[in-house]
Parts: C-alpha cells; sequence; structure tokens
C-alpha cells in the first residue's frame, strides 16, 4: 500500500494518498488521528503512522464504534 510515495509523507502526500482536502489533511493531524512529528515547522507523517490510521480507524470500526471511513464520507 502506498508503494509509489517516500517513507516520511508531507501533507501533499497526505491529501494525494487519501483523496482529501488541505482541510481534512490538517485536521487529521491536529485532531491526533494521524500521528506525525516536527521538524522546525514542518510536518512530517512516517508511513507507518498513515497506515497505521487506516487500519485503526478506516477498517477496524469495533475499534471506534464507527462504520468504515469510505461509508462516512470524510476520507
Amino acid at each position: 500500500m502506498f508503494v509509489d510515495f517516500p517513507d516520511v509523507l508531507t501533507i501533499a502526500d497526505i491529501k494525494k494518498a487519501l483523496g482529501v482536502s488541505s482541510k481534512m489533511a490538517y485536521m487529521l493531524i491536529s485532531s491526533g488521528k494521524v500521528r506525525h512529528f516536527r521538524m522546525g515547522k514542518l510536518i512530517k507523517i512516517p508511513k507507518r503512522y498513515l497506515l497505521d490510521y487506516i487500519e485503526t480507524e478506516c477498517y477496524n470500526p469495533t475499534a471506534t464504534g464507527k462504520l468504515p471511513c469510505h461509508s462516512e464520507g470524510s476520507v
């Protein structure tokens, strides 16, 4: 999954990978749903953190009590 992306992603990469807007990408980061780290002002997201988000939030409704992300329309 995401083999065409670098191991450490940027907001632009997250937008492209998930097909979301800048607003949604920043919301996922600021809410803590997608873990990240900062290098100065730059936000960096290891690919593993994106995969963790997808596995827990999107494809494990028993963990969140929600339907999968693709059914919510938000991601």
